[in-house]
């Protein structure tokens, strides 16, 4: 049994559901297998309604990926500037660019093992930093690379399976257009989920 965080359906019928890998499942090569099943009420009481078709999900001890704006037609991915370089604070975008100086936070999941361990499902009780290294950089349109100073990386306070990561543009970081790679342990995420990666709008 996993920790279901959210379930939904469309007036279409379509259907939506969240839940966490729980953290005592163990990482390996064979997948295992995941169905759902819809109860008319709380078990153990409740009668089995629906059951969905059978399907596999391979447990690793890390994989990242970085939270999207779903408000954003170009569905981009959640860069929350903190101030404070004078580039104000709020969402960053072409409209509202970070600035050298500036703290920005990212949001994800699939970070893995925090310390202290924070049981499934639940938030954490107290600050619990995840336990891989996790670094940040900027890649320029020349293809150079710039790591940013990386503030924190926890999980977050207010949301199961969710992390939030801080990191802070240093002074003699270029002051122009790149896009954000972040990496926890040896795994290296760039947002671009197949595409071109986001655009990280720094003056």
């Amino acid at each position: 049994r996993v920790p279901l965080l959210y379930s939904n359906t469309s007036s279409d019928l379509s259907s939506v559901t969240i839940f966490q890998v729980p953290i005592d499942l163990a990482p390996r090569q064979e997948p295992y297998s995941l169905s759902i099943r819809v109860f008319d009420n709380a078990e153990p009481t409740g009668k089995l309604f629906s059951e969905s078709n059978t399907t596999t999900v391979r447990v690793v001890p890390v994989s990242p990926v970085l939270s999207r704006d779903f408000n954003d037609p170009k569905f981009r991915v959640i860069m929350v500037n903190k101030g404070d370089g004078s580039g104000g604070r709020g969402l960053v975008g072409p409209n509202s660019p970070a600035r050298v100086g500036d703290t920005i936070e990212l949001w994800g999941t699939g970070f893995g093992l925090t310390s202290p361990v924070v049981p499934s499902g639940e938030v954490p009780a107290s600050l619990a930093s995840v336990s891989e290294p996790v670094k940040v950089f900027l890649r320029y349109a020349d293809g150079s690379y710039w790591e940013m100073k990386t503030l924190y990386s926890v999980a977050s306070p207010q949301y199961p399976g969710v992390y939030q990561t801080a990191f802070q543009i240093p002074p003699d970081a270029r002051a122009e257009n790149a896009s954000i790679l972040l990496q926890v342990g040896d795994v290296v995420v760039d947002g671009n989920d197949g595409g071109k990666p986001d655009t990280f709008y720094l003056k």
